[in-house]
């Protein structure tokens, strides 16, 4: 059997078809996008974050330049990874102070860690990371001391 130039690219375009069904799949036959989406910090879906949540963790948020996250365990501790893992503190969970500012609830936690004090404010309204475009339902803000961290969260459990 003699395969033209044409035939060729019938036989290539197919294959390529094939591949990229296979591809549009993982093995479990879950769509692609879930699992390239459970790779990023990008939402409450994705690996990071269901991750916490199996680990008990109520709120996370994280932020950038340089990347941090906080994972808020309700009534147990924080937990808070800063300048790209090379910190990390890990202090007990303060009460929470929370409030209405016009539409906006805010909660507030306030505590001392490594002698600085700890503040932690998130606002429930839409945030969108800076980096990835992901939307979240928080903007968080966390200050160590003079340093002012911003981020995005998500609640885990329904808590903030």
């Amino acid at each position: 059997m003699r395969v033209t130039t044409t035939g060729w690219r019938a036989l290539a375009l197919a294959g390529a078809m094939s591949l990229l069904g296979l591809a549009g799949c993982d093995q479990a036959g879950e769509p692609a996008a879930e699992v390239a989406d459970a790779e990023t910090e990008g939402g409450p879906l994705s690996r990071p974050w269901v991750d916490a949540r199996a680990r008990g963790v109520g709120f996370r948020a994280v932020g950038n330049e340089p990347g941090w996250h906080l994972e808020i365990y309700p009534d147990s501790r924080l937990h808070l990874v800063l300048d790209y893992g090379s910190r990390t503190l890990d202090v007990p969970a303060p009460p929470t102070e929370t409030e209405r500012m016009g539409d906006v609830t805010v909660t507030v936690r306030t505590t001392e860690a490594e002698g600085e004090t700890l503040y932690i404010e998130v606002r429930e309204t839409a945030c969108q990371d800076n980096m990835s475009g992901a939307m979240f339902d928080y903007q968080v803000l966390v200050r160590l001391g003079e340093r002012d961290l911003e981020g995005c969260g998500h609640s885990l459990d329904g808590s903030t």
